[in-house]
């Protein structure tokens, strides 16, 4: 279960308490985020390269460029936060588990899908974007007592998304 939680006025925040009922697991270290633009390739798993018929060859190359910009924009080779953009997923592409979740079903391979079904996660996936990418490595929010390295990708649809509606969010964590 999640809650994506968006507040245009920061002057109205209050610092509160942390509930007691809550387990400790849920509580993390606040920390302030810096923003710059940077270049998201989409996997290799993404739809959108899925639609090209990329080869094995066409997939390296697309790796390929990944590392060259990482470089060249010194982004490094961590998952990294982001803020839209195509997801750094670790585990296959978060776009297909987001319209999963939209049609009500759990992890699955497309093939253990009806028909229906299926054309409905094919055409879902195009219309859910990254919201927020968080990288469990990093230690200053305390994610790393998860004891895994990994990511935890927060999506939404584009229409939500330019609504300002946060009530439906998708969630998928992956690690390793």
């Amino acid at each position: 279960m999640h809650r994506v939680i968006f507040i245009e006025k920061l002057s109205n925040l209050e610092q509160r308490n942390y509930p007691e009922q809550y387990s400790d697991l849920a509580k993390f270290n606040e920390c302030e985020i810096d923003y710059f633009e940077q270049f998201s390739l989409p996997s290799y798993q993404n739809y959108k390269i899925l639609d090209l018929n990329f080869t094995d060859e066409d997939d390296n190359l697309l790796f390929e460029a990944s590392e060259i910009i990482n470089e060249i924009t010194l982004a490094g080779e961590d998952i990294g936060h982001q803020i839209l953009g195509n997801a750094q997923a670790v585990q296959g592409d978060a776009c297909y588990s987001w319209a999963l979740q939209s049609i009500g079903h759990k992890l699955k391979t497309l093939s253990e899908l009806n028909i229906s079904d299926q054309n409905r996660v094919l055409e879902n996936q195009k219309n859910i974007r990254l919201l927020l990418q968080i990288d469990m490595l990093d230690n200053i929010p305390n994610l790393s007592k998860f004891g895994a390295s990994g990511g935890i990708y927060f999506g939404i649809t584009e229409n939500d998304l330019a609504n300002g509606n946060f009530e439906n969010t998708y969630f998928e964590l992956q690690n390793s």
